[in-house]
């Protein structure tokens, strides 16, 4: 078998002209250069080069072998410097699976932004119900679930909380009124999501803690569907930040419970173990993480 180490070794004697200029460009020691020499011309089974007293020449297979070995290790050394800008600057497809919601109204306006940062990186976006039996197989690098991951094999960025708040149309205060405290919420519509037939919402205050449980009028895992029934006055919501309060500014709807604070979501990403944090999952998890708990908040499939 061919040792590579020897054609490098040969490539720069007949370069340096000869084998005491090679074994100093190699630090090492003649008689190591003239053995990978011999080893070398075992190796191909053809004579490369003849020795002289004033150096090396090569014969006409030699010439033909050092134009070829060159270009070789040339293109080498070119794959080898491709494979530090992959290790040292983000490159290459990045393979995202998320909540659709999460795609529409927080990804979209800020991708422009990512990738302009970013334009060695190509974006394939596939999507889920964000909610923790959603898995990360072979085609994902990057996994956004909403919720507690289940798979303890798989690395974890968690990122700060999604805050919910509790809010009602004017239309709707207007006919029902609003409660008192989160126990009066038995009294009115309620809309947001259970995954199964009644909800369990929690909230604190400077008097206390208080649990209700409730019979949603609507459940719904989107967001969006949740925040505009609440705007038509069908009940009152219990909404993440992101979605209601740029509502609340245009007097589209209005804070429930004030005083009270509603229970978070934990949002987070999963990544698998064996892609460790690769320049390209890593300069995309930090660019979502400025978005996270402020008013771009990501939206929710509710998973609690």
């Amino acid at each position: 078998m061919i040792n590579l180490n020897d054609i490098q070794i040969f490539v720069g004697t007949a370069q340096a002209g000869t084998i005491n200029a090679a074994a100093k460009t190699f630090s090492v020691p003649a008689s190591t250069v003239s053995r990978a020499l011999t080893r070398l011309e075992k190796a191909v089974d053809i004579q490369l080069l003849r020795r002289t007293t004033r150096g090396i020449v090569l014969t006409d297979a030699g010439r033909d072998y050092l134009e070829q070995c060159a270009a070789t290790l040339e293109r080498l050394e070119e794959a080898q410097e491709m494979l530090g800008r992959h290790r040292t600057r983000p490159h290459g497809t990045l393979r995202l699976g998320m909540p659709s919601t999460f795609a529409r109204d927080v990804l979209t306006p800020m991708l422009r932004h990512f990738l302009a940062d970013y334009p060695e990186i190509r974006l394939q976006i596939f999507f889920n119900s964000g909610r923790v039996s959603a898995s990360l197989d072979d085609k994902l690098d990057i996994l956004f679930q909403i919720g507690k991951p289940k798979d303890s094999s798989l690395r974890v960025k968690n990122f700060s909380p999604i805050p919910l708040g509790i809010y009602a149309s004017p239309k709707y205060i207007k006919m029902r009124g609003l409660p008192a405290d989160p126990s009066a919420l038995r009294g009115h519509s309620c809309i947001g999501y259970a995954p199964k037939d009644s909800a369990v919402w929690h909230f604190n205050s400077k008097a206390g803690k208080q649990s209700v449980k409730l019979a949603l009028r609507v459940s719904v895992a989107d967001p969006v569907i949740q925040t505009q029934l609440t705007i038509d006055g069908f009940g009152i919501g219990q909404l993440p930040a992101w979605t209601a309060l740029p509502q609340v500014e245009e007097g589209n709807l209005i804070v429930a419970l004030p005083g009270w604070q509603s229970e978070s979501l934990h949002f987070h990403a999963l990544y698998a173990e064996r892609a460790g944090l690769t320049p390209k999952i890593k300069v995309f998890l930090e660019f979502i993480e400025r978005y996270v708990s402020t008013e771009y908040n990501p939206p929710s499939s509710h998973n609690q």
